[in-house]
């Protein structure tokens, strides 16, 4: 099997496993569970887009490209980094909540990005 073949075994096996996280998250009401569902979906992306590049590097090339698109990966694993980039800065951002089952109630965590400024 080539690498490209196992890429997209990968892919699908990924979809099924995401797919079975949100049946079972959305029947049992876990955001635990449909958070791991999340990272399935950012992981099957970015094995899909592997996979695009992949694709578009093996082109033939044409009259518009005529030497193809050689550098299709290397904008694919950019685009991946920018991407991973921008959700942690967004997880960075956010206010994580925990739950405390001991007291049942909700507390908030506050993150503070810069370092001078106490968080609050």
């Amino acid at each position: 099997m080539t690498r490209t073949g196992r890429r997209r075994v990968v892919l699908v096996l990924n979809l099924l496993l995401l797919g079975a996280l949100v049946a079972v998250g959305l029947s049992a009401h876990s955001l635990k569970v449909l958070g791991e569902g999340g990272d399935y979906l950012a992981d099957a992306a970015a094995i899909a887009v592997s996979l695009l590049a992949i694709w578009l590097s093996n082109r033939a090339p044409t009259v518009k490209h005529p030497h193809g698109y050689p550098k299709a990966t290397l904008v694919a694993a950019a685009a991946n980094a920018v991407w991973l980039l921008v959700l942690s800065l967004l997880v960075a951002a956010g206010q994580p909540v925990v739950w405390s089952p001991a007291r049942m109630r909700c507390t908030v965590y506050r993150f503070s990005l810069s370092a001078a400024s106490p968080p609050g």
